[in-house]
C-alpha cells in the first residue's frame, strides 16, 4: 500500500462549457463534478487503482454537511468519479468529518467474506454531531473497492472523552497491530488496536517538564527553540560554511504572542546552535515582526558593509 499525498482545489462554480471543460475548470487536479470540497482524507492504493476520498458537500459550492467524496485513479492524472462514499449519519446529524482509510490486508476486521478475492476497505473518520459539536470516532468498512460502504455497528470506536477538539485520526499498521494518531486538544493521542474496531489509549503526549532539549516528545532531528513558541522559518541561507535559520518567535510563552525574529545557525542542518534573537518587536512593541525572508549582500548595493570588513551585510526583509 502506498501513501499518497494530493492536494484539492476548491471546486469553482459552474459556469459554461460542458461538464469538466468549463471555463477555469482545472485539468491537472482533481475536483468533483459539483458543489464544495476539501481535505483529502482516505488515500491509499489498491488493486492498481489510486483511491482519493476527500470532505465533500454536493448540493452548493460553499461548506455544509459534510460527506466523504470518491474517485479513482490509474495514474494520478485522470480521475472517474465514484459514488459518494460516506452520508452524514443519526438522522443527518452525525458530520463525516476528516480521517483515513486503510486496506484490511489480513482480515483482522472479520468483515471479508469467505472465498472473496475484496479485501475489506477501512475508513476511520470524525464523526461531528452538529447539535452539541461533539467529536468522536467512527468505522465504516466497504466490501467491494470502495463501491458501496457499511459503519460500524460498535460506532463510535473511541468516544469523546470531554474534549472540544478530538478529531482527525489517522491510521497505519505497525508490526502486528493498528496504530491511530488523534489530535487531542493541544495533546496528540495514540490508541493502539489488533481488529482496527476495539482501540486502547496508549500515549498521551504533551510537551513535558525535563533536561532542556530531552524532555519527553521533543523532536530531536528538526529544530526547535530552547522554549516559547515558534512558527514559520522566514530566511534561510548559507553564509560562511553556516546556514542561517530565521524564524516567527514568541520567547515568553508557549503559545502566539508578539512577534519576534529567532535566529539559529546549523553546519549539517541537524545539530543547531541557539543565536540571540534577531528582530524585536519597534515602534515600543506595536509594530510586530511577521514572516519575510533574508539574503546576503554580496555586491555591498546596500552600502552598509565597512570599509575593510570582510562580513557582508545581511538584510531581512
Amino acid at each position: 500500500m502506498h501513501v499518497i499525498i494530493l492536494t484539492l482545489l476548491f471546486s469553482i462554480y459552474l459556469v459554461s462549457g460542458e461538464l469538466y471543460h468549463e471555463d477555469y475548470r482545472p485539468q491537472l487536479r482533481y475536483t468533483p463534478p459539483k458543489g464544495w470540497n476539501n481535505d483529502p482524507n482516505g488515500l491509499l492504493h489498491y488493486k492498481d487503482k489510486y483511491h482519493l476520498f476527500f470532505q465533500y458537500f454536493p448540493d452548493a459550492p460553499h461548506n455544509g454537511p459534510q460527506h466523504w467524496g470518491h474517485a479513482v485513479s490509474t495514474d494520478l492524472f485522470h480521475w472517474e468519479n465514484l459514488p459518494i462514499a460516506l452520508y452524514p449519519q443519526l438522522d443527518g446529524h452525525e458530520m463525516i468529518w476528516s480521517g483515513s482509510a486503510i486496506v484490511d490486508e489480513r482480515n483482522v476486521t472479520g468483515f471479508q467474506p469467505v472465498g472473496s478475492a475484496n479485501k475489506t476497505m477501512v475508513a476511520i473518520f470524525t464523526g461531528m454531531h452538529d447539535t452539541d459539536g461533539t467529536q468522536s470516532q467512527w468505522f465504516a468498512y466497504s466490501l467491494d473497492e470502495g463501491l458501496n460502504w457499511k459503519y460500524y455497528a460498535g460506532n463510535p470506536i473511541i468516544p469523546n472523552p470531554g474534549l472540544r477538539d478530538f478529531r482527525d485520526p489517522k491510521i497505519f499498521a505497525f508490526g502486528d497491530h493498528y496504530v491511530i494518531v488523534l489530535a487531542a486538544g493541544d495533546h496528540v493521542n495514540l490508541y493502539s488496536s489488533q481488529d482496527m474496531k476495539h482501540w486502547e489509549l496508549i500515549q498521551d503526549i504533551y510537551l513535558v517538564s525535563g533536561e532542556l532539549y530531552h524532555e519527553d516528545y521533543r523532536p530531536q532531528l528538526r529544530y526547535t527553540p530552547p522554549k516559547g513558541w515558534n512558527n514559520d522559518p522566514n530566511g534561510l541561507l548559507h553564509y560562511k560554511d553556516k546556514y542561517h535559520l530565521f524564524f516567527q518567535y514568541f520567547p515568553d510563552a508557549p503559545h502566539n504572542g508578539p512577534q519576534h525574529w529567532g535566529h539559529a545557525v546549523s553546519t549539517d542542518l541537524f545539530h543547531w546552535e541557539n543565536l540571540p534573537i534577531a528582530l524585536y518587536p519597534q515602534l515600543d512593541g506595536h509594530e510586530m515582526i511577521w514572516s519575510g525572508s533574508a539574503i546576503v549582500d554580496e555586491r555591498n548595493v546596500t552600502g552598509f558593509q565597512p570599509v575593510g570588513s570582510a562580513n557582508k551585510t545581511m538584510v531581512a526583509i
